[in-house]
């Protein structure tokens, strides 16, 4: 790894991988946390970006919601 690489993911505190799994697992968790805490939301609106298709969103928030 680059010294500039690693210097960036050291200010940004960016993993040098990322566990698919782990990630959704974890966004999930922070919603639910976040609805939680929140109780007077109703619903989510949810923005995903990056080329992942509609199916991944409601995925997500049918994990949010059990």
């Amino acid at each position: 790894m680059r010294s500039l690489q690693k210097e960036i993911m050291e200010t940004l505190k960016v993993q040098p991988s990322i566990d698919p799994q782990e990630e959704f697992r974890r966004s999930v968790e922070f919603i639910k946390a976040y609805l939680t805490k929140h109780a007077f939301l109703k619903s989510v609106v949810l923005g995903i970006s990056g080329g992942a298709g509609l199916d991944s969103g409601w995925v997500y928030v049918s994990n949010c919601c059990k």
